[in-house]
């Protein structure tokens, strides 16, 4: 048996500080409690281990975002944050088997044009993980060299680049 409970929370704002000037902040978190409420976990023919009142894997107790836009005359430019608390990779809530919370920044800024006639053009240019943090995005359970059972960590992506062209007719 298994408890999942928590509250998701949202807001946003916007604001015309200026003549072709707009201003736009958002944030969100959702924060919750997953645990076993009546576990007992089957190791092997004779050790079972009791998970009662530990986190269920893979549920992180926080997630949270945060943004800010900023366009002036078809310019924009852009931070995101994303923040992901720990992630246990199993019900021992080891933290050797887990992946550290961690806040990654990405950045962004475009460019839009109109043209006579109706067309529109749009440049945007995104830089993901802009701090170049290193941190895993993932993780799991497997045998190592030496036949341990061990948990592996997935390393998320470094900073990249991504651009984009929109046109519009």
């Amino acid at each position: 048996k298994s408890l999942h409970q928590g509250i998701e929370l949202s807001l946003g704002a916007e604001a015309k500080p200026g003549r072709d000037l707009a201003l736009a902040l958002d944030a969100n978190t959702t924060l919750s409690d997953n645990h076993f409420v009546d576990f007992k976990e089957k190791l092997d023919a004779t050790t079972t281990i009791s998970r009662d009142g530990k986190t269920i894997g893979f549920f992180p107790a926080v997630l949270a975002n945060a943004g800010a836009r900023l366009n002036w005359k078809g310019a924009s430019l852009g931070a995101d944050a994303r923040y992901g608390g720990r992630i246990y990779l199993d019900a021992s809530e080891d933290r050797a088997a887990s992946i550290a919370p961690r806040t990654v920044l990405d950045l962004n800024a475009g460019w839009r044009v109109s043209f006579a006639g109706g067309p529109e053009a749009t440049l945007m240019v995104r830089v993901f993980n802009a701090l170049d943090l290193k941190y895993a995005a993932g993780g799991y359970f497997d045998y190592d060299d030496a036949g341990n059972y061990v948990p592996l960590l997935i390393p998320a992506a470094t900073r990249n680049v991504q651009a984009q062209v929109r046109v519009e007719f």
